[in-house]
């Protein structure tokens, strides 16, 4: 688990395995597709609770997400948590809801496209644009 304060960091990587990168700051934007490099080695995401905001597209989920990371469907995922917050989604992506899950005990809203998928925890707000 690494953690950030604010949206004007130079680069992050979380290694190899499972790692979360936490938004320990507020008023946060997070875009992955623009960050590029600069954001790497990261599965889950954990908003916090400061009003923060992640953009992602399918392309980062299939780069950086993992095989069967929550549910066995063999298909490349990655998990948001937060006590607030917006994931943003580009409807270009075709992004469907495929209902609900529970993991570890959190419900969260199952969120397709081709073979990538994401687990909304279901605190967060998500916004398709």
């Amino acid at each position: 688990m690494i953690g950030i304060v604010s949206d004007g960091f130079a680069r992050v990587d979380g290694g190899l395995g499972i790692d979360t990168l936490v938004f320990s700051g507020s008023g946060m934007n997070v875009d992955l597709s623009a960050l590029g490099l600069k954001v790497q080695g990261f599965e889950k995401f954990d908003l916090g609770t400061g009003a923060n905001r992640l953009s992602l597209d399918v392309t980062d989920v299939i780069e950086h997400g993992e095989h069967n990371l929550a549910l066995q469907d063999g298909k490349v995922q990655m998990q948001v948590d937060g006590d607030g917050g917006v994931l943003s989604l580009s409807t270009a992506d075709g992004w469907t809801n495929a209902g609900t899950a529970s993991v570890d005990g959190a419900q969260y809203s199952v969120y397709t496209s081709g073979n990538a998928e994401l687990l909304v925890e279901d605190k967060v707000q998500v916004a398709i644009l």
